[in-house]
């Protein structure tokens, strides 16, 4: 069906800067494509590209068109579907990464394809729901593009972030060997999590492993140039955050390096099945409320503490 004429309360921004530029205003929605659900907002997540796309970080190559309503994923309840929807029913809980930057997930209400969502599995909380952004790319990372096995040794730049935390639980079960680089203080949570061993990350992790079946980079800058020295040849590398330079793959032609570009349908339904099942976890440091406030302070927490896994944000 189509939205027409309806607003919602959303919480935007109509210029790049901290998180003084965020105001609470009513927005239209736009209208549905035949592919997309309309959500009710039930809880949604802080991440550092969302603060990235507010502060005007990525604007030569994602520019914003303002107002805009940012929030990158979200879990909420389905109000409305468009005309080629099928397989999902209004009323039904879902999740996924909002397609359009118009009416993001800081809203009441906000759009997602049909195609790339999930249900949220019966007794699965609401803060879990937050994995979206973080999960499908862990896991297209390691198996998707990293073609991670039993055995074998995988390097997670990063550990203690969103990604890291749950790319440390996948590879576990996997039956990998898994290093990371952290701050040790959270050496014993990430343990727990999985890790064999952890590096802290002040150090140079080159004088710790070596001939690596695969390396998840979530760092960029050095920490990726020097990756390439502890992959085994015919080893992989993957990288979330940074383009690969044609000069960098040349100098190490024994690397199978790549950015992380696949896009993994019923990659969130398989992430699903394991948190529903208890063999995955989502960590949440801590959790603020949907409003205007909430958001800037979600921002702030996150721009100026040490998280562990993620900063959720719900509706109270």
């Amino acid at each position: 069906m189509e939205v027409m004429k309806m607003q919602t309360n959303a919480v935007v921004m109509n210029d790049y800067g901290d998180s003084s530029v965020l105001e609470e205003k009513l927005v239209q929605v736009p209208d549905l494509k035949a592919s997309e659900v309309l959500i009710e907002v039930l809880g949604t997540s802080v991440s550092p590209f969302d603060i990235g796309m507010r502060r005007g970080n990525f604007r030569e190559r994602m520019p914003i068109q303002f107002p805009a309503v940012l929030g990158t994923d979200a879990v909420g309840r389905i109000v409305a579907t468009g005309t080629e929807v099928t397989d999902y029913q209004i009323g039904e809980i879902v999740l996924g990464i909002v397609g359009n930057t118009k009416l993001g997930a800081y809203s009441d209400m906000a759009i997602l394809d049909a195609k790339t969502i999930a249900r949220l599995p019966h007794g699965v909380a609401l803060d879990q729901g937050t994995v979206t952004m973080v999960g499908v790319p862990a896991y297209l990372a390691l198996f998707d593009n990293g073609h991670l096995q039993a055995g074998q040794s995988v390097l997670i730049h990063g550990g203690a972030g969103g990604v890291g935390t749950l790319a440390i639980q996948l590879a576990k079960q996997a039956g990998a060997t898994v290093y990371t680089t952290a701050n040790l203080k959270d050496a014993s949570r990430l343990e727990a999590l999985g890790a064999d061993k952890v590096i802290d990350y002040n150090t140079d992790f080159r004088n710790q492993v070596a001939n690596l079946d695969l390396v998840i980079d979530t760092v960029g800058g050095e920490v990726l140039r020097h990756s390439f020295d502890v992959v085994k040849p015919g080893g992989r590398l993957v990288t979330l955050v940074e383009h690969l330079s044609t000069d960098l793959t040349t100098q190490y032609p024994q690397v199978q390096a790549q950015f992380l570009s696949a896009q993994g349908t019923g990659t969130l339904a398989k992430i699903l099945d394991l948190i529903a099942s208890d063999k995955l976890h989502v960590p949440i440091q801590k959790t603020f409320p949907l409003t205007r406030d909430g958001i800037a302070n979600a921002q702030d927490y996150l721009e100026n503490n040490h998280v562990f896994g993620r900063v959720a944000i719900l509706k109270q």
